[in-house]
């Protein structure tokens, strides 16, 4: 579901949060813009036709979404 990209190196140890009606993918990373700093970042879910989830684009800024 997620891969080395960008700024984000190595993501992995993936939880999903449930709160009310939205699902949230929170996972680490190492932040390549900060010197590798471990970082934790939670990411809005999306669910295709298919019911199948991916993790909601990241927004236009370039820092992480924490």
């Amino acid at each position: 579901m997620l891969a080395t990209e960008e700024r984000i190196i190595g993501p992995g140890h993936c939880a999903v949060l449930q709160e009310r009606k939205r699902d949230f993918l929170v996972y680490h990373f190492y932040d390549r813009a900060a010197n590798g700093v471990p970082t934790l970042q939670v990411r809005p879910l999306v669910w295709d036709r298919e019911g199948w989830p991916r993790p909601a684009p990241q927004s236009g800024d370039s820092s992480p979404q924490n």
